[in-house]
């Protein structure tokens, strides 16, 4: 019995590492982790605010509002809607006028992504009545090693680089909506990339507005995603699912059949959350209960003897 168990711990030990090898994550992308800085203001007040970890305001744009009255790009949205907490981005905060704003995210990922999605709210220019227009835009790329963020990108971000795929828009969208950038250039080009880059940009449209003005937005559950990521190569067989993001139930199909495989269920860490053994089955479609699993992102294993199948799913 310990024998079996130490074999056990040993074969996940060796999944996890593929799953960090193999496929990227982008950090924090659920905005789940939030840290408080404490600072004085101009009177010797002690402000404070929260920042997302890892993703970085553009220091130009965000030094003066955050020293004076503790806001910038990016906070904590912890509204209902959200899945936990999100990120609210604000392009100019309440009582003052500032016509551009930016942030980023890198990271170092060699694994090139078919897509990557996420939600977003765009709540536009607080005088849109009045005609005034905002746009939110979302621009990602891939870099090499000698292709990575110059000093001035890293202090100014907010101007993307030509290969950028973006979403962009100018619409008022007031619930969260699904969005996705295509990322098949990146996954069909012969680089071998180092890092992946997320920027967002929010910006007024030609001004018409007399007094100060601001813009929001928030953006929730933004990851990567692999059409198929075989752990084991096999060639020859498709395994899907649906319905992604899920709600009550998952469904599994292949066009073989799914015969003494083992399901195994990580969160975004790799930790595993349930396994399910599956006995002999004639069937090629399966169905796996998500009532009990909490909001967030998962990885789905779905292996057997001769291959292993990675599938990323949010359950809402």
């Amino acid at each position: 019995m310990k024998f079996k168990i130490v074999i056990f711990l040993i074969a996940a030990f060796i999944l996890k590492a593929n799953f960090c090898q193999s496929q990227c994550v982008i950090p924090n992308g659920e905005f789940e982790e939030f840290e408080t800085v404490e600072r004085e203001d101009l009177f010797g007040n002690i402000i404070s605010y929260e920042v997302p970890m890892d993703w970085i305001e553009s220091p130009p744009m965000n030094i003066v509002p955050r020293f004076i009255h503790g806001i910038g790009f990016f906070g904590p949205y912890e509204e209902s809607d959200a899945n936990g907490s999100a990120l609210l981005i604000t392009r100019s905060a309440p009582g003052s006028f500032q016509n551009i704003n930016s942030g980023y995210m890198r990271f170092h990922c060699t694994e090139v992504a078919n897509r990557i999605k996420g939600r977003i709210k765009f709540l536009a220019s607080s005088n849109r009545e009045i005609g005034q227009m905002d746009r939110i835009s979302i621009g990602v790329f891939y870099s090499t090693a000698e292709d990575s963020l110059s000093l001035v990108d890293d202090i100014y971000p907010g101007n993307f680089p030509e290969r950028s795929k973006y979403f962009t828009t100018t619409e008022l969208i007031e619930e969260f909506t699904d969005f996705e950038i295509d990322l098949s250039d990146f996954y069909e080009s012969e680089e071998e990339y180092e890092y992946f880059t997320v920027m967002i940009k929010m910006e007024i449209i030609d001004p018409i507005s007399l007094g100060a003005e601001y813009s929001s937005a928030v953006l929730d559950d933004v990851y990567l995603e692999y059409d198929e990521l075989n752990l084991i190569e096999h060639t020859g067989n498709k395994t899907i699912i649906y319905p992604n993001p899920a709600n009550g139930f998952l469904m599994i199909e292949s066009n073989t059949i799914i015969d003494t495989s083992n399901i195994t269920l990580f969160d975004i860490t790799g930790r595993t959350i349930r396994e399910v053994n599956i006995e002999q089955s004639s069937s090629t479609t399966l169905r796996l209960d998500l009532d009990k699993l909490s909001k967030g992102i998962y990885l789905l294993q779905i292996g057997s003897k001769n291959q292993q199948v990675v599938k990323r799913f949010i359950k809402r």
